[in-house]
């Protein structure tokens, strides 16, 4: 199962159509260390809607809700 775990939240292409989040808002620099995981509901597979609309704006969090979480991919790689 994805994992989320060896890919960084911010800098990494790992949002749909090869997007990346910045730190460059003072807003998120605080979450430089966070992981794609941090936001997964690891049980489900799916993204964490809860804690990603209480983090990002509307754009950011309709971007990440928007990026498939593959069912079948069973380790951590940007496709």
């Amino acid at each position: 199962m994805y994992s989320g775990a060896s890919i960084s939240l911010f800098g990494a292409t790992w949002l749909k159509d090869g997007c990346s989040l910045s730190t460059q808002s003072p807003l998120y620099a605080a979450l430089a260390h966070v992981k794609v995981q941090n936001i997964i509901e690891p049980s489900k597979n799916v993204w964490n809607a809860t804690s990603i609309s209480n983090l990002f704006d509307h754009n950011t969090t309709q971007l990440i809700l928007n990026t498939p979480l593959h069912p079948l991919v069973h380790e951590d790689k940007i496709i």
